[in-house]
Order: C-alpha cells, then structure tokens, then sequence
C-alpha cells in the first residue's frame, strides 16, 4: 500500500517503534478481536506491534484516530525532567509529579533554575521576565541559593510544560519556536509570554494537548 523506503524513514517507523517477530503492523486496538483490526504490510520493515508509540503528526494523516494512549513517552519524559530537577547534594530525588510537590517546598537551587534554563533555552533575560525578578539579582545568586517556594513550584511547571511540548512537536527546536510565535488559540500571543501565571501555563498546556490529537489552534 505504501511504498515509502524504510531505513527508519518509513512512515509506519514514524507512526510506530515496535517490537514484534511477526510479519504485519496491525492498526486498531488492541484489546479489539483480530477481525477488527486493519492490517497494512510495508515491503521491508511492517511487523505486528507488541509496543505501541503514537505521532500526532501522521496518525492523523493515515486517519488512524488509536483508543489507546502509549505509557513509554510519560516514563521517558519523567526520566528527563528527573535528571533536570533532582539534587544529589541535597538528597532530592524525582521520580514522580508528587514529588514536585516537597521539591516545591524545599526550593529548587539556582544551578536547578540554569539546568532549567539550558533545557529550555529560556534566556536569562526572559525567565526574570516571567519570575519578576530583576535579571541582575539573579545573575548574583550563587548556585547553592535556594529559590523560594512559589517560583520553585512555577520553575517545575515550565520544565513539564517544555517536556510535554517537545514530545508533542518530536524535537526541541519546533517547540521553541513554536513558543514565541504568536498564536491564535491564544489570542495572538505568544505562549512565552503567559508562562508568569500557573493559568498562563495551564492554558498554554492545553492547546498543545489539543495540537497533538490534530485539532488546529
């Protein structure tokens, strides 16, 4: 049906990373009897997947609208944001969104807020924009100077928020992009600017939940 070349440029690698000894990729559910489901071989590569990993980007176009959600990119995303967020030093472990919530009490450090920074590629100017702090007070905190509870909790939402986006958008540089640009499901701004407020960042959260089940915003 497709003659797309594989090389993992086919489009059912796109659509799918799977693990299989079988010789078809079946689309549809998968708690759904086998008669039910659509079947679609490419000549070099289809197999029957045992692990399920859906993109936004040509789900839709194929029309395949999956009943099911893949778990792989939540784990991956919560490793990544563990790596960002966790303090050796201090004996602080993320491995889940309830701990956000005593890292958010015990202030995240100012070489959290610059890891932060580097994975978001937020420049120093713009994040004091958004936490009302003066660019030159935190150009002198030292690393070890902890945040306060209120923008540690705000620094941890924008890293989740950067994360949910990159996996939606499949790369980090059409995120960023995207994030200041003005869009107009946000009233022609630009998401950058609304991350100062948890509603801002809320609503810019939405909208890419809503780009990545192919609703135009």
């Amino acid at each position: 049906m497709f003659e797309s070349k594989c090389a993992k440029g086919c489009i059912f690698h796109k659509i799918f990373l799977f693990k299989s000894r079988s010789s078809q990729l079946v689309l549809g559910n998968q708690n759904e009897p086998s008669k039910n489901k659509k079947r679609f071989k490419c000549k070099e590569c289809a197999t029957l997947g045992s692990e399920w990993r859906i993109f936004f980007s040509l789900k839709h176009q194929l029309g395949i609208i999956p009943k099911w959600r893949y778990i792989d990119r939540q784990m991956t995303s919560m490793i990544n944001i563990s790596k960002i967020l966790s303090d050796t030093q201090r004996g602080i472990k993320v491995e889940s969104a309830r701990d956000y919530i005593e890292l958010s009490r015990k202030g995240l450090t100012m070489n959290q807020l610059r890891n932060i920074l580097q994975f978001t590629s937020i420049t120093l100017k713009d994040i004091a924009s958004i936490l009302s702090i003066s660019e030159r007070q935190l150009s002198r905190y030292e690393d070890s100077k902890i945040l306060r509870t209120d923008i540690s909790a705000q620094l941890i939402q924008i890293t989740e928020l950067y994360q949910f986006g990159y996996d939606v958008f499949e790369g980090r540089e059409n995120f960023q992009g995207w994030m200041k640009t003005a869009i107009r499901a946000l009233d022609y701004q630009r998401p950058i600017e609304l991350l100062d407020t948890p509603f801002g960042i809320q609503d810019v959260k939405n909208v890419i939940g809503r780009l990545e089940y192919g609703v135009y915003s």
